[in-house]
């Protein structure tokens, strides 16, 4: 469409600058809107001697960062471990559930072999 005169010219610009505000303005309230939608979690150092209270830790964690699912307390728990720890786990776990259970079996595991093995050694 071409301009009848220097008139249309200017309200042709004048509503191509409107609509690029109102593509800036949309952009910047959806890039709002991700960004309170990322929680932050402050997860503490994994507590080898006492899982039961890591894990109250982490889920006082969720409470405060409103997190609620399943999948993203699973992945926040298994981001949070150390390797040694991370490797040691079945690799068809799945849940959080199942990922808290298995980390505080694994922890009860080795403190009971820690355990025989101190033993063990104070009977010889």
């Amino acid at each position: 469409m071409t301009p009848i005169n220097d008139d249309d010219d200017i309200l042709i610009m004048d509503h191509e600058q409107t609509n690029t505000t109102q593509q800036t303005t949309s952009t910047s309230w959806i890039s709002c809107i991700a960004a309170v939608s990322r929680v932050a979690i402050k997860a503490p150092p994994c507590y080898r001697t006492n899982p039961a209270v890591w894990f109250r830790q982490m889920e006082s964690q969720f409470v405060l960062g409103r997190v609620s699912t399943d999948d993203t307390k699973f992945r926040h728990v298994l981001a949070s471990l150390p390797e040694d720890v991370a490797v040691n786990l079945v690799v068809d776990i799945n849940s959080y559930a199942e990922l808290k259970d298995s980390v505080i079996k694994l922890f009860q595991n080795s403190k009971n072999e820690l355990l025989e093995e101190v033993l063990g050694a104070q009977s010889l």
